[in-house]
């Protein structure tokens, strides 16, 4: 395997959490991609072991390519093993799958949950898989190369009116490049997981940044403010070839990262710009732009980690070394924008060009490239330089304000409209130049000026013209005009001073005719040392080389003619008054020079007239715009009572609202508990009924089966009593026969004996004429009984069809309550109250009905016909002698043991009644069986 072919898959460990605290077994890790197994050296196991180990496949390209085509993956398995057991156990805690597709270059960490773990809460493995380079020109994994220490020197450089330090790297190879590097504090997002307990979240956060063993910047923050600190930069150059500098930045710990808190530190990092590095290339495109990710870790064990993410703008800056005086032999430097126009550039270029060709015409040109290159160009040369043993050079110098923009609130707070002024007498310049029109003075956002760029040309010597541009700054004055028209008078807001003589020490810029110099800068406007205002300015020196003396003396002659100062002929050098007959000194030319300062003043008196005029027009306009302020303002609190008035009825409509839609609420529920119970309790109702009416019908048929078996057993007696009855009378008749037959035949017997024997027959008639009454009296009595057990048997009969009828009336009554209870709850409340109170008072009047509804009719004939036994027992023995006994009396007696089977039977019957919990000692069925039970006790006793 070639070493630039060579890769490592490095897995890193770091630390982990959420572990059972074990301090005799020790944690390991074992790792495994294709059938290769690595794993680390045991840790003691705590509830946060640290690892700090790695684990690396040593791979080539093609191998790692082949790894990620194939999506393979590195499982990672956590082990506990406790040596002082016997034998030594080895338990599994989980496993992580780490994607080999994720490695990248960069090293990224995060936590990782362990799979298939039976601990809670979860065990989790703080690491990272990523590719680390072993060619040698990489310096990050080369362990010679991080070892040798780089040749880093110092220097300083002037940017933006501030000195920058800088970094030169030696190394051979291409020639250097300067690049200025920015760096940026974007965001500190979990800043709270380093906080530790005792550092309040009030605290003041630094956060120090380290390059190349170097302090370079600190930037100082409340908690607040840590997710938008873009405000302050950390500029820096780099000087060094373009692998010097990926050699740099790829080194370990070329940049350190310490955060503190009450100057306590609470993180720590250390990295490289390897991703930086990278991407600066000889095609790069500038400015190049990266964020880089880095992860503060907390010195304190059980904290989390939080990141820090720095933003690093990259633009390539060419420094090249300036002069006091013109260097002739200046390398030509590559052109760059700074800020003015390549139309305004590319017109100063033609104008000075075209004057440096064509002496005669110079003043022509310039005085046509005034609407496009500024609004006053003043093109003055100054008479104590006009000396030729000097060497002259010719300069234009540009300036231009470009925006303002408020420091603090005008007090009191009104608009304000503002221009600057200034006058610099060393550019020739004797009027003030301003600004106009004004601009407003704001503080929430920059506002250009209309009219700030000015251009003055001039020849001067270098140095001196440098020292007195050093001496004497500009002085500019910001004027105010308030808006409402109140007053006419302009207020001063301040000065600010712009100096010029710092444009020199700026990168010359090699143009196409000249040598420029460029800056910008922010200038305060303060008054009475407190700042009130910032102006954006550039400023711009072009140098056109020695100036040519015919150009300059022309130029002069026209600035004396304009001033009207007759004196300045006698400066001229005697060349100029040796030219032939120049046009500027005909009548022609000075009447209309003449006529054009006329035209002038009487511009300038148009324009005050205007200006007063406008300023009337301006306090009637605020004037007015007062009074319809005014009224504005009382219609808009008048609107603003109403619109109160209608928010108040409206949140009290709301709240009525609310209170009744509680209401409403609160009633639905009641009304659904109601209704559950109703229909709980028709439920039970309905159970009950039903049950009532099976019994009632069991006790019916009971009855039923009673008197008909009572009923036979009288049709039986009367059967037997009818019979009883027919002997009787026949015997009677017999005994009629008999008498009539003895005394016929006995006629002639003795009186005395028929006399006894005719008693005897009137007693015996007698008493079966008795007998014979007493049997139609029974006879009677049973016809009775039967038609009274037959009355009964309907009326149970009939009692049952309107039970039968009564419980197909309670099921319809039950199905219609249970219809009225489903409609009833689609209907409004009220509605379904007055149903709910229907259905209870229906349900009150039914139950009523149903308790009423008993059979009276329970009573049996036992009740009546006690005494029958008693009345057909017959005679005394006494009076019983010669008399056979009745037939109900025999009958009794023949039937002794199908009393005692009705006796056991009534018995059993009673035992299952009161057995089923439906019926009671004191239920009338069950003192009627008591009854019939006694009965028939007595006529078992009497029968024995």
């Amino acid at each position: 395997m070639s070493s630039k072919d060579r890769r490592l898959l490095v897995l890193s460990l770091v630390s982990g959490r959420n572990f059972v605290d074990k301090p005799e077994a020790s944690v390991i890790a074992e790792a495994k991609l294709d059938r290769e197994l690595l794993s680390t050296d045991p840790v003691p196991q705590s509830p946060t072991p640290r690892f700090e180990q790695e684990l690396a496949w040593e791979v080539d390209r093609a191998g790692l390519r082949q790894y990620r085509l194939q999506r393979a993956s590195i499982k990672l398995q956590i082990f506990t093993i406790n040596y002082d057991a016997s034998p030594c156990s080895r338990n599994l805690l989980g496993y992580i799958i780490l994607d080999v597709r994720s490695a990248t270059e960069r090293k990224t960490f995060k936590w990782f949950q362990l799979l298939n773990s039976k601990l809670r809460p979860c065990p989790e493995i703080y690491c990272g898989l990523y590719i680390d380079l072993c060619s040698p020109s990489n310096p990050e994994v080369s362990g010679d190369l991080d070892a040798t220490p780089l040749e880093v020197g110092r220097f300083v450089e002037s940017f933006e009116n501030h000195l920058v330090s800088g970094f030169e790297i030696s190394g051979t190879g291409s020639t250097k490049g300067c690049y200025l590097i920015s760096t940026v504090l974007v965001s500190i997002p979990q800043l709270t997981k380093l906080l530790p307990p005792e550092v309040s979240q009030s605290s003041t956060f630094k956060l120090a940044l380290r390059f190349l063993n170097n302090d370079l910047f600190i930037w100082e923050f409340k908690e607040e403010d840590c997710t938008k600190l873009v405000a302050d930069q950390c500029k820096f150059f780099i000087r060094a070839t373009l692998d010097a500098i990926r050699s740099c930045f790829s080194r370990v710990n070329i940049i350190e990262i310490t955060l503190c808190a009450d100057e306590k530190p609470i993180g720590h990092c250390q990295g490289n710009l390897s991703l930086i590095g990278d991407q600066i290339t000889s095609t790069t495109r500038y400015p190049l732009c990266v964020d880089v990710t880095f992860t503060l870790i907390s010195p304190e064990f059980g904290h989390d980690n939080s990141p820090v993410i720095l933003r690093f703008n990259v633009t390539k800056y060419d420094v090249q070394p300036s002069a006091n005086e013109p260097d002739p032999q200046l390398k030509e430097s590559p052109k760059a924008n700074y800020g003015c126009s390549s139309d305004q550039a590319l017109d100063l270029d033609t104008a000075l060009a075209q004057t440096q060709t064509n002496p005669e015409s110079t003043s022509e040109i310039l005085l046509s490239q005034q609407p496009v290159t500024s609004r006053t160009t003043a093109p003055q040369i100054p008479t104590n330089y006009m000396n030729k043993s000097v060497q002259l050079r010719r300069f234009c110098y540009t300036i231009e304000l470009k925006t303002i923009r408020a420091c603090c609130e005008p007090s009191p707070p009104k608009e304000i409209y503002v221009y600057a002024k200034y006058v610099y007498p060393l550019f020739g310049t004797t009027n003030p130049i301003m600004t106009l029109p004004p601009v407003q003075f704001s503080m929430n956002e920059e506002k250009h000026f209309s009219q700030g760029y000015c251009a003055f040309e001039l020849a001067a010597d270098f140095s001196e013209f440098k020292s007195r541009l050093l001496e004497e700054p500009l002085n500019v004055e910001i004027l105010g005009r308030s808006s409402d028209g109140s007053s006419s008078l302009e207020s001063s807001l301040g000065w600010a001073i712009i100096p010029l003589g710092e444009i020199f020490p700026e990168p010359v810029i090699e143009m196409s005719n000249s040598r420029r110099r460029f800056m910008t800068g922010v200038a305060d406007v303060k008054l009475n040392e407190k700042p009130m205002a910032h102006i954006k300015y550039s400023l711009v020196l072009d140098d056109f080389g020695v100036y040519n003396a015919s150009t300059t003396a022309e130029i002069t002659s026209l600035n004396q003619i304009e001033g009207g100062n007759t004196d300045a002929t006698k400066m001229v050098p005697d060349d100029m008054t040796k030219l032939p007959g120049d046009i500027r000194q005909t009548p022609e030319y000075r009447a209309a020079l003449e006529l054009e300062l006329w035209k002038a003043k009487e511009e300038e008196r148009f324009k005050n007239d205007l200006k007063l005029r406008e300023q009337k027009l301006l306090i009637v306009f605020a004037e007015e715009w007062k009074r319809r302020e005014a009224e504005r303002e009382s219609l808009c609190k008048k609107k603003m009572q109403e619109y109160q008035m209608l928010e108040d009825k409206l949140r009290s409509v709301l709240e009525a609202l609310v209170e009744r839609e509680r209401q409403l609420t609160l009633k639905e529920a009641a009304l659904n508990a109601a209704q559950r119970d109703l229909e709980r309790n028709i439920e039970i109702r309905e159970k009950d009924l039903l049950n009532d009416v099976q019994r009632k019908i069991r006790d019916a048929e009971q009855a039923v089966s009673n008197e008909q078996q009572r009923n036979f057993q009288l049709n039986n007696e009367l059967s037997a009593l009818r019979e009883k009855c027919n002997d009787l009378e026949e015997r009677l008749i017999e005994q009629h026969l008999q008498a009539t037959t003895v005394s016929t035949v006995g006629t002639n017997a003795d009186t005395k004996d028929g006399l006894d024997q005719a008693k005897r027959d009137d007693e015996e008639i007698r008493r079966l004429q008795f007998e014979l009454v007493r049997l139609t009296t029974e006879l009677t009595n049973a016809q009775s009984q039967i038609s009274t057990m037959e009355r009964r048997l309907d009326s149970a009969l009939r009692g049952r069809i309107r039970y039968k009828d009564l419980w197909t009336r309670a099921l319809q009554e039950v199905t219609r309550l249970r219809q009225e209870a489903a409609n009833a709850t689609k209907q409004e409340l009220q509605r379904r109250e007055a149903e709910v109170e229907g259905l209870r008072r229906e349900q009150c009047l039914l139950l009523r009905a149903g308790d009423t509804r008993t059979c009276p009719y329970y009573n049996t004939p036992a009740q009546q016909n006690s005494t029958d036994p008693q009345r057909l027992e017959g005679p005394t023995p006494g009076s019983s002698e010669g008399v056979p006994l009745p037939p109900s009396i025999a009958f009794q007696k023949a039937n002794d043991p199908a009393l005692d089977v009705q006796l056991r039977r009534l018995r059993d019957e009673r035992e299952c009644l009161l057995a089923s919990g439906v019926y009671y000692e004191d239920d009338t069925l069950i003192v009627d069986l008591d009854k019939e039970i006694k009965r028939l006790q007595i006529a078992i006793s009497n029968a024995v």
